[in-house]
Formats: structure tokens, sequence, C-alpha cells
């Protein structure tokens, strides 16, 4: 066995055919450990570098608004989602029954408000409705706890 050198690193094993591939102090520094430890989200939905989260719909979305020029129709294929605040979750409380509130909090995280905006989360498909509701759990639970 050759001599103890602190500024090698040696690995040793009980298949002497095996060359394990072992990084030094170095190489190590070079390349940092990058671990996503955000909650997983639905299928079709992605994080955006700001926290937000970005939520493809399999079937789109309309809604009829009304402007100065006239009636126009907006589709949507995607709803961006947006993390609550305790302003969200206080003013949710003043909402009656479960549903109400639920609706009020896909609102304000789907920034579709007002009577518009309801009909729109109404329109949407069992399955894009699933998921946007995942989403919202996603910005509603408080994250892995420690120490039980």
């Amino acid at each position: 066995m050759p001599d103890f050198d602190p500024t090698r690193p040696y690995v040793t094993h009980d298949r002497p055919h095996v060359t394990p591939h072992v990084l030094d102090a170095t190489e190590q520094a070079d390349r940092p450990v990058k671990a996503d430890m955000r909650p997983k989200l639905p299928e079709g939905a992605r994080w955006n570098s700001d926290g937000s989260v970005t939520l493809r719909l399999d079937e789109s979305i309309a809604a009829r608004l009304d402007g100065p020029d006239g009636a126009r129709r907006e589709e949507m294929a995607a709803l961006t989602c947006r993390r609550l605040y305790g302003g969200d979750m206080i003013d949710a409380a003043d909402e009656v029954g479960n549903s109400g509130r639920q609706l009020f909090l896909l609102q304000r995280m789907t920034g579709l408000a007002g009577p518009v905006g309801a009909e729109m989360i109404r329109s949407l498909s069992h399955p894009d409705f699933m998921a946007l509701v995942e989403v919202l759990g996603v910005f509603t639970q408080r994250g892995q706890r420690t120490g039980r």
C-alpha cells in the first residue's frame, strides 16, 4: 500500500478490476451541487424564474370582453400563477363557503379578476381545473416540516 498523502484522494474497494472516478477538492469546487427543492408540479406546468408557475392548458379557454371598440374574444392557452400572499388568504376568509374561497384564491393566483375571470376558471376542462387546483396546493402548502 502506498504512503498516505492527505492532498490526494484515496479509494479502496473490493473489486480491484474497477477503477472508480474520484474528484479531488478542486474539481468538486468547480461543480456546485444544485438540488431543486421546489414542490413537484402537475404535468404541463413549469416553474418560471420569478417563482411563478405557467400551466399549459389542454383546452384553451376564452372570454368575451366588452370594450370601447366593441366586444372582442380573448383566448388563453396557458395560465400564469403567482404566489399567494397573506392578504389573499385573509381576504379569502370573507368569501362564502369552501367553493367560494377556492374560486377566490384561484382568481387571485391567476390574475383572472371579476366575473369574467370567474367564468374563465369555471369554463376550464376537468383535467385543466384539477391541474390548476394542484398548483394552488403547491402555493398554499407549508412545505416540509422537520423535527417530528
